[in-house]
């Protein structure tokens, strides 16, 4: 009888779990960082990047992103650009874009003592999928603007974190007109990216990467200032960027992600963080901590201990931070 109120008990426990694990769930929209360093399309605009200025010296001159025809659909909603202070006149952002081998532009307005600007990347475009050439700020009249932040929102379950908006403090950025990375080339070179995350939780994080033809190379990844975990990256083409993931458990708030060592001579680009698969419901106990899984795993309920536990933890690969 004991062991049948167990079970019944171990159901719906279960079943309720479940049910607030997904009620719980965070919103999870993603961001995609854009590079503030790259604006490589100018229409006479002068552009410091180390300071992120924008100078106009006459009405009307532009500065923008080459995006090289990025395929935009409906997974990315909106391009904000965030300024550093209120502007001191009015402008437009121009968006050119192509579908059916035609190209098209769209034009949205700021005005002056704007703090920054948001474009619906599909209202009025024609399309739900195109393709993005450029995105071009020109201002009403001679000024200055700083730039402090341009990324997309998307639909997606992940947020991209650029390594030049991150500190690399020790290493020199490099920088292309379509790209920049932090290279990893001394002992005295780091790139550690602060990431904000809605709850403690198991993240999977895919580290974008190049070895520019120089084979595979160690590196050390530190989570939150802890002991030092050794990861390869494998060796890549000279100008190509490719992905490596591992999974980590993250606190609620800031994290900070650190990149550095070892074997050396890898280039960092950005860091894609997902949405997590295993959230954090229980108590720490001696048998570590409890999970409420998005989906698919075992959970068995300690009447004992009060706990819930996975027998598969979904997410975790054999490199997993446990508890």
């Amino acid at each position: 009888m004991k062991h049948t109120i167990k079970k019944i008990i171990r159901v719906a426990l279960f079943a309720f779990l479940s049910l607030v694990s997904v009620a719980l769930t965070p919103a999870y929209a993603g961001t995609e960082e854009v590079s503030l360093y790259s604006m490589s399309e100018n229409w006479g605009m002068g552009y410091d990047a180390s300071t992120h200025t924008l100078t106009c010296s006459s009405a009307w001159q532009g500065r923008g992103w080459r995006f090289n025809w990025k395929y935009i659909d409906s997974n990315i909603e909106s391009y904000t650009i965030e300024f550093a202070s209120a502007t001191t006149t009015s402008g437009t952002v121009t968006v050119k874009y192509s579908y059916n081998y035609e190209d098209y532009t769209k034009e949205f307005g700021f005005d002056s003592g704007a703090t920054g600007i948001t474009i619906d990347m599909h209202t009025g475009f024609g399309n739900d999928t195109y393709s993005l050439d450029y995105i071009l700020i020109k201002a009403a009249a001679a000024c200055t603007i700083t730039l402090s932040r341009a990324y997309f929102t998307t639909t997606g379950n992940s947020d991209v974190y650029q390594a030049e908006n991150a500190d690399y403090s020790g290493a020199t950025l490099e920088t292309s007109a379509d790209n920049s990375i932090v290279p990893i080339t001394d002992d005295s070179h780091y790139v550690t990216f602060s990431v904000d995350v809605p709850c403690k939780a198991v993240y999977r994080l895919n580290i974008g990467y190049s070895t520019k033809n120089g084979g595979d190379k160690g590196a050390y990844i530190s989570i939150n200032s802890g002991s030092d975990i050794s990861y390869t990256f494998t060796g890549t083409g000279a100008s190509e960027v490719t992905e490596i993931a591992y999974s980590t458990i993250l606190n609620k708030g800031t994290n900070t992600i650190k990149i550095y060592g070892n074997w050396k001579y890898y280039y960092i680009d950005y860091l894609r963080v997902y949405e997590p698969t295993l959230y954090l419901v229980g108590n720490v106990h001696e048998s570590g901590y409890s999970w409420a899984p998005n989906s698919g795993s075992l959970m068995t309920f300690d009447s004992e201990a009060e706990t819930f536990s996975c027998t598969t933890r979904i997410g975790m690969s054999d490199n997993q931070a446990t508890a």
